[in-house]
């Protein structure tokens, strides 16, 4: 028996082919996984091939947002009353909860000011870390546990998330001084966070 799926672009395409190779693939753990290893063999071919199948939809969606490259170029109003034109297109590199992904946006710059833009990052909230909010929440809860350099190894294990200690202390040290901002910004925060009954829990 067979079904058509109606897809709207080649991204959808692609999304839909991913998806039945991945339950293929699960078919063929589970016809051919041995004795006493089943949910081990099976669960191993969702770690692998799921996370990758994320990791392509997660960026080939983000890819899709209006400030990714297009054809022909374009201007945005700059702070200074000026123009600034579209320059090149320049690839973000992120680390997400399902591994690294690259995201081209659009870069501006002002002939006026020399102000420089790339809308992307602004829409995205990303900044001086090349992190996901989410990664950043993982990272810091899996560090509470393991040492940096360990740490490392066991996100790899975990969720595909290729970090270095170093990055994982930047991040750790960069939530943390958000955490002592938060707690800074309003007595009343700090005497309920103070008096609240149980142990402090990261969200």
């Amino acid at each position: 028996m067979s079904k058509s799926i109606r897809v709207e672009n080649e991204a959808e395409e692609l999304v839909a082919l991913q998806a039945l190779e991945t339950y293929r693939a699960l078919q063929h753990a589970v016809k051919t996984a041995p004795h006493g290893r089943g949910l081990a063999t099976v669960e191993a071919v969702v770690h692998d091939k799921g996370f990758e199948h994320l990791r392509r939809m997660y960026e080939s969606a983000l890819a899709d947002h209006p400030e990714a490259p297009k054809k022909g170029g374009c201007s945005l109003g700059c702070a200074c009353g000026r123009k600034s034109s579209f320059r090149c297109a320049t690839p973000k590199h992120l680390l997400t909860t399902v591994g690294g992904i690259v995201i081209p946006r659009r870069y501006y710059a002002c002939r006026g000011c020399g102000g420089k833009r790339t809308p992307w990052d602004e829409w995205a909230g990303i900044h001086a870390l090349a992190v996901t909010p989410h990664a950043r929440k993982v990272i810091v809860t899996v560090s509470c546990a393991w040492s940096f350099d360990r740490a490392s190894g066991k996100l790899k294990e975990i969720c595909h998330m290729n970090v270095s200690d170093d990055t994982i202390e930047r991040v750790c040290q960069h939530e943390g001084e958000e955490a002592r901002r938060w707690l800074r910004g309003n007595e009343k925060t700090v005497e309920s966070f103070a008096t609240a009954p149980g142990e402090p829990v990261l969200q």
